[in-house]
């Protein structure tokens, strides 16, 4: 249910706003730990894990829809990188703490925990998340308008071969007056907002637009490198403890997001000013390397018995280094051109990432009984780096022209 509540989870925040379904998916996340810590079997514990699996899908979804919304396109690789920072480090620290409430006093006292916890999102939510939905009058990329950020403008310069961009760079350069001031009005604070009628008559635009993106060549392209990376972690865990691979993890979300949003804006300045979204993808190149070293190191050192210094501290920090950053570097990469439909971007990668670790929890550890460590660590291995060598070297130089066979279509307005 954490992932495909998302189907529900992102229309409703395009047709009813992100704060009344933030404040919503809060409620059911508050009764659900309720209902875990008072369960009084098995049957009634699952019921709520699947309750709290609804309530906790806007995680997934609705953070990235905020992001494009609020921040501003050279910013929006620093503000992925800290969501995910949040996020990754949640899911580490999060069994930790369950582990000592378990150990000193009950499991039970953990979902109370966890319910105190959701009450407090919950007032700040009431108090300091305004509501960040615009009517479209005013976009949040206007900042920047060139061929490479909105699908519909063309450039005539552009089209003759010229070198320069003077329309764009002055765009670029130029102090907007409304940038930096104003606050949220009333209107955005309260829980209710108003119903978007243009994306409640295309709902069902926005309930397959899941299915459509999945043959976009760049959307496709990636939620599988996210989601290969993340199972990658997923792997690990059931071979061995992660935890010394926990501080790696933040060093690289900390870096990842900037890093592209710098990568970009330098090269940016170099093309005289237009902004390209394959920019950001050179940053992946070290990260790729980190992982295929430590992989080698990490599949080798278990099926061989190494000390455990080599394959877990240095390669589960190598392997923690790209697979967590690069869910930052691809998930905003992709936002970039398909800023609307961020949502399903992070839904279409959720889905899949879900899928295949549903799977692999079934046969992975069979195969390692039979086969050793290395034949999955190696598919892993192959699949997380072959998708995003091959992504990197493909749309670095044909990425802009397969954005063009999309151009035209209706995600673009949604």
């Amino acid at each position: 249910m954490y992932g495909t509540a998302n189907f529900i989870v992102v229309p409703c925040a395009s047709i009813f706003g992100r704060r009344p379904t933030l404040f919503f998916s809060s409620v059911i996340s508050l009764a659900s730990n309720i209902w875990l810590a008072l369960s009084t079997g098995y049957n009634s514990f699952l019921h709520a894990r699947v309750l709290a699996g609804i309530g906790c899908a806007a995680n997934e979804s609705i953070m990235a829809i905020v992001i494009a919304d609020i921040f501003f396109l050279h910013e929006r690789g620093t503000w992925m990188g800290f969501y995910f920072y949040c996020y990754v480090g949640g899911g580490l620290i999060g069994p930790i703490i369950a582990g000592a409430f378990q150990q000193h006093v009950n499991w039970r006292m953990f979902f109370w925990f966890c319910a105190i916890m959701q009450g407090v999102i919950m007032v700040t939510l009431g108090f300091f998340a305004p509501e960040t939905r615009r009517d479209g009058a005013f976009s949040a990329d206007t900042e920047i308008t060139t061929p490479a950020t909105d699908p519909e403008a063309i450039d005539p310069a552009l089209e003759e071969g010229l070198g320069q961009q003077p329309a764009a760079h002055q765009s670029m350069t130029t102090a907007n007056p409304i940038v930096g001031h104003g606050r949220p009005n009333r209107r955005q604070l309260i829980p209710w907002q108003r119903v978007d009628r243009k994306a409640f008559k295309e709902l069902w635009l926005h309930l397959i637009s899941l299915f459509i993106i999945l043959f976009y060549p760049i959307t496709f392209w990636a939620a599988m490198t996210a989601n290969f990376a993340s199972n990658t972690l997923l792997y690990l865990i059931m071979c061995q403890s992660q935890a010394l691979a926990a501080p790696p993890t933040f060093v690289s979300l900390a870096i990842g997001g900037t890093m592209s949003d710098w990568v970009a804006m330098k090269a940016t300045v170099r093309n005289n000013g237009i902004r390209e979204p394959e920019m950001r993808l050179p940053t992946l190149l070290p990260f790729l390397a980190a992982n295929l070293v430590g992989m080698i190191m990490i599949g080798f050192g278990f099926q061989q018995g190494w000390p455990w210094e080599a394959p877990v501290i240095l390669g589960y920090s190598l392997v923690g280094l790209y697979s967590s950053v690069i869910q930052t570097i691809v998930i905003t990469y992709t936002i970039d051109y398909y800023k609307p439909i961020s949502g399903a971007i992070m839904n279409l990668a959720t889905v899949l990432k879900n899928m295949f670790a549903l799977g692999m929890s079934y046969y992975v550890n069979n195969w390692i009984i039979s086969k050793g460590y290395l034949p999955p660590m190696f598919l892993l291995m192959g699949l997380t780096v072959g998708f995003g060598l091959v992504g990197v070297v493909v749309f670095m130089k044909w990425g802009k022209t397969m954005r063009t066979w999309t151009r035209h279509s209706k995600v673009h307005q949604m």
